[in-house]
């Protein structure tokens, strides 16, 4: 409709003001509404790749976001795209995974947008659970908590990990 292109391309034209005046586009807050995805390098324009997930959100009758941005001032294939509840984008990133889409063959991934302090936990474990399987472990018994602050392997905690102001704490078991 007339209406929502109007709201999409004003939305559109926020983030970029905000991106110009270097202020912070979302909170903490914010973050548990939004969805990152990327593999599009392929779509030289934020305006271009927005278009386009719309287009596959839905095709795929998955609900749309309510605004899309990115992070600096040149669109490097990786949106931001936030959802006026967390269940929406949930269920846009579960669809988008399970759809297994290409763009110029690159793979479309999304996921949900962590606070650097939780992605940092997340990323280490998760390169540490695929290590364990290159090594012989079978990655079925490596359990991660929903947090990331944990790693068990046949229910017994291997790894403790929090983050302090600046840093990243691990603690092995004994």
């Amino acid at each position: 409709t007339p209406l929502s292109d109007f709201t999409d391309k004003f939305a559109e034209l926020q983030s970029q003001i905000d991106a110009i005046k270097g202020t912070p586009h979302s909170s903490e807050n914010d973050m548990v509404k939004t969805m990152v995805v990327g593999g599009l390098q392929g779509r030289e324009t934020l305006q271009n790749a927005t278009q386009w997930l719309r287009e596959k959100l839905q095709s795929l009758n998955v609900p749309t976001p309510s605004e899309t941005y990115m992070k600096g001032q040149v669109f490097n294939g990786i949106l931001f795209a936030k959802y006026p509840a967390s269940f929406a984008r949930d269920v846009a990133v579960a669809t988008l995974r399970s759809a297994k889409l290409q763009h110029d063959d690159k793979q479309i991934w999304a996921t949900q947008d962590l606070p650097i302090p939780t992605r940092a936990k997340k990323m280490f474990l998760l390169g540490l659970r695929w290590q364990l399987g290159e090594w012989g472990f079978v990655k079925r018994e490596v359990e991660i908590d929903d947090h990331y602050t944990k790693m068990a392997i046949a229910g017994k905690t291997v790894v403790q990990v929090s983050s302090v102001p600046g840093d990243l704490k691990v603690e092995w078991a004994h």
